[in-house]
This record gives C-alpha cells, structure tokens and sequence, in this order.
C-alpha cells in the first residue's frame, strides 16, 4: 500500500510540476475488496473481495480535478467504475451511439453540485461463476445466491446496517 501511496504522490508532483493539476483528471479505485487470505481488513463491511457484499463491493474512489471538482468532499451517493467511461467520454465530446449507449454516467455534473440527484437510480452486480446477483436501490440492497429460495434472497437496509447482518426478510 505505501508503494501505491508513493507511486500516486509521484504522478500528482508531476502533473503540479508542469502546470497541468487543472487541466488532468486524477481518478483512483480499487477494483473490489479485500481478500480473506492476506492483511485486508474490511472492517464492517460482511465478506470481501468476490462478494456482491459490501465488503465485495464497496471501495475507496478518489476523483481529483483541481479546480473543478471541490477539494476534500466526500460524496454519499453510490457511483459505480462504469462511470468513470461516461465521464470522461462526455468531457472529451465522445459521440455515444444511441443503440450501445454506456452504461456509466457523467460524474461532474453530480460532483461539483450543479446536479443535486443521485447518479443512479439503481446499481445491479452479477456473479455469473457463483450464479449470484445483487440489486440496489437507494439504501436497500438485495443480495440473491445460487439457491433462489427464500432463504436465497436477502435483503438489508444500508443506512441502518452496513454490515448487512440484518436480514429484513428473517
């Protein structure tokens, strides 16, 4: 992890070295979460990396584009990676054919206040491997296993449960 955090800090010197912080989108992420069989912790979050749990799918995303997006806020509306696409195709003016439209959003809009709404109205996860799906809306998550009985579906209110160990079906 310090060599990541070394290796970002050398790009961002880089970019205010040369003059180019406003006109360069910074965008970090990781690709899901933590692993059970080394040092990541997920702290509440249930399960981890592979998992449309939280643990599986909730992770750090950091935009920076100085000038444009306000320094040091934390956004609370769920963003997905997709919309990192449809951000930076809007921004460089990409024409987005009508019948393969993308499946990610424009964040700037959202990001800088002019757009109040969240980005999404739903975020859908699938595990094709573990025949598993995942649905959110708003705060409510429906996690879904292979077995698609009743006792398959589970449902869990974010707001009050982050660490989805509330069943709002039990």
């Amino acid at each position: 992890v310090s060599c990541v955090d070394d290796g970002v800090g050398r790009v961002l010197e880089a970019l205010r070295r040369h003059g180019m912080e406003e006109d360069t989108i910074v965008v970090f992420l990781s690709d899901n979460g933590g692993a059970h069989n080394n040092g990541s912790d997920n702290g509440v979050l249930a399960n981890g990396k592979g998992s449309l749990f939280e643990g599986g799918v909730r992770v750090p995303f950091a935009m920076q584009w100085k000038g444009t997006v306000p320094a040091g806020q934390v956004y609370s509306h769920p963003v997905i990676s997709l919309d990192i696409m449809g951000t930076i195709t809007a921004l460089a003016g990409v024409k987005i054919s009508e019948e393969r439209p993308l499946d990610g959003v424009k964040l700037i809009p959202h990001l800088t206040g002019r757009n109040n709404a969240p980005p999404h109205d739903q975020l859908f996860w699938r595990k094709f491997d573990q025949d598993a799906i995942s649905i959110r809306k708003g705060n409510l998550k429906l996690v879904a296993d292979s077995q698609r009985s009743t006792k398959g579906y589970k449902l869990f209110d974010l707001s009050k449960d982050i660490g989805e160990k509330k069943d709002l079906f039990s």
